[in-house]
């Protein structure tokens, strides 16, 4: 067991030097393993644990999921850990270590889940409802202005700084998940709206989004708007724009990739933009342009 902990510390190490994931991230693989590791000796077929206890076999890997099943977690949390650990034994599998083949490890399989994403109108309202004639309305528009923009993740946005933006050339650059580097480019509407916003500013913080009291003052410390706050601003305002489903900053993102997707944009082109990985995760909106194809043949083609 102690030389399995002290394995599973060596692979965080590993994460935040070599791989440059973000801190939650190596958490949540942390927590993961830990986890399996404190169920070892509760769970059955343990006998192949070795004294040292850097022994796994697939039975108790098998028990693990048995566990969790029992849990009642959702097959999708479930592969959460199974991922864990899958990369865990691919990292101990570089030095011979690994106890079973990474591969050994199969994820369940889970049901693709329906994309929601808002309509061209929707979106047209949502961007229309700020009251620009206040510091709290500018801001909000040239935030949603530069999610529609740019297809950027929440967390993203909540960290760029002012002089992150070359209006000059209407494009950044920012570090995504991973520690990827991408451009990211900004059309003539985000770029107008965020001038507004920081010519309104009086402040000396270097966030380019910060928190403003209504009456227009900033709040003396911990300016920088956070990631919940963000996704707060964008919710109330798709409830007053009467949208029927729960809005999420990440939505933008969809209609950002699907409108690239619609409008003729190759997916390789569109996984750089979006600063994806993989490009199966890119994948998943083509199925929601399928979709929109779809509905217009059925509209449009006469029988």
């Amino acid at each position: 067991m102690n030389n399995l902990q002290s394995q599973i510390t060596d692979f965080c190490q590993y994460l935040t030097i070599e791989k440059g994931l973000s801190p939650k991230t190596i958490a949540n693989y942390r927590i993961k393993l830990r986890y399996f590791l404190t169920q070892l000796h509760a769970l059955p077929h343990n006998g192949s644990l070795s004294s040292k206890g850097s022994k796994v076999a697939l039975s108790e890997i098998k028990a693990f999921r048995i566990h969790l099943a029992s849990l009642q977690l959702s097959k999708k949390t479930q592969n959460y850990y199974l991922i864990a650990l899958r990369s865990f034994f691919r990292w101990l599998a570089k030095s011979g270590e690994s106890p079973v083949m990474p591969e050994q490890i199969e994820l369940s399989k889970v049901p693709q889940s329906e994309i929601k994403f808002m309509d061209e109108k929707q979106v047209k309202k949502l961007l229309s409802l700020p009251n620009t004639s206040k510091i709290l309305g500018l801001r909000n528009k040239a935030i949603m202005e530069l999610l529609f923009s740019t297809g950027l993740r929440v967390s993203e946005l909540a960290s760029l700084n002012t002089n992150d933006i070359s209006f000059k050339l209407r494009q950044f650059t920012i570090i995504g998940k991973g520690q990827k580097a991408r451009i990211v480019f900004l059309s003539g509407n985000a770029s107008k709206w965020l001038k507004k916003y920081l010519a309104k500013r009086k402040d000396s913080s270097e966030s380019l989004f910060i928190r403003h009291l209504d009456s227009g003052s900033t709040i003396p410390e911990d300016k920088r708007l956070s990631v919940r706050s963000i996704q707060t601003i964008v919710e109330n305002y798709a409830v007053k724009a009467g949208i029927p489903f729960k809005v999420t900053p990440h939505m933008f993102r969809h209609v950002f990739a699907t409108d690239l997707l619609n409008n003729g944009a190759d997916i390789r082109s569109v996984q750089e933009l979006l600063g994806h990985k993989s490009i199966s995760t890119t994948q998943i909106y083509t199925h929601v342009t399928d979709n929109h194809l779809k509905e217009i043949y059925r509209k449009f083609h006469t029988e």
